[in-house]
C-alpha cells in the first residue's frame, strides 16, 4: 500500500531545502520588481553580482577553512578538549583561540557549524562568538586611544561576559531552535 501511495503522488512528502526555498522566493522578487520597473530589478542584479565577486574569495576560504578542520581535527580530539567534558579548560581554550583568530562570519560561522558536528559544545561555541570583540591586533590601538586601564578593564569585562554567556548557554543548548 506504502508503494502505491508513493507512485500515485509523485513528489509527495519531499520538501525543498531552505536555500532553494530562498533561492525560489528571490527569483519571484526579482520578476515582480522587474515587471514594475525594470531598472530597478537592472541595478539589483548588477548589484547581487558584484556582491557575488566580491564574496567569492571568502567563500574559497571557508571551503578551505573547513577542509582543513574536517581533515586534521577529529572528532575525539574535539570531544575531550571542547566536548561535554572539557570543563573549565574548554572555556579557557576557546577563550585563546577567539581572541588569536581573524576572519569574519562568513567563515567563523560555518567553522563553528561544523565543529559542533563534531562535537563541540554549543556553550563554547556561544563563547567563542561572544569574545570575537577582543582582538590581540586591535588592542594597541585601543590602549593608544582610549588608554591602557580602559582597554584592560574593557577585556576583561568582554571576557567574562564571555564566559557568562557561555554558561548561560549550557542551561539552554538542549533546546533546538529549527527543524
Amino acid at each position: 500500500m506504502k508503494s502505491l501511495t508513493a507512485k500515485s503522488n509523485p513528489g509527495k512528502g519531499k520538501k525543498l531545502s531552505k536555500g532553494i526555498r530562498f533561492f525560489l522566493i528571490m527569483v519571484g522578487i526579482y520578476i515582480v520588481v522587474g515587471i514594475f520597473d525594470n531598472s530597478t530589478m537592472a541595478t539589483a542584479l548588477t548589484n547581487s553580482w558584484k556582491m557575488l565577486i566580491r564574496l567569492m574569495p571568502v567563500m574559497g576560504i571557508v571551503l578551505i577553512v573547513n577542509t582543513l578542520v574536517s581533515k586534521f581535527l577529529h572528532p575525539d580530539w574535539i570531544g575531550r578538549h571542547l566536548g561535554e567534558s572539557s570543563g573549565w579548560r574548554g572555556f579557557l581554550l576557546v577563550l585563546g583561540v577567539s581572541t588569536v583568530v581573524p576572519g569574519s562570519p562568513f567563515i567563523i560561522y560555518p567553522l563553528l557549524h561544523e565543529l559542533t558536528q563534531k562535537g563541540l559544545k554549543k556553550s563554547l561555541a556561544a563563547v567563542f562568538l561572544y569574545n570575537r570583540t577582543v582582538k590581540i591586533t586591535f588592542l594597541p590601538a585601543m590602549a593608544l586611544y582610549f588608554g591602557i586601564r580602559y582597554t584592560m578593564v574593557l577585556s576583561f569585562f568582554i571576557l567574562a561576559a564571555a564566559i557568562l554567556n557561555g554558561i548561560i548557554m549550557e542551561n539552554f543548548s538542549d533546546i533546538r531552535l529549527e527543524e
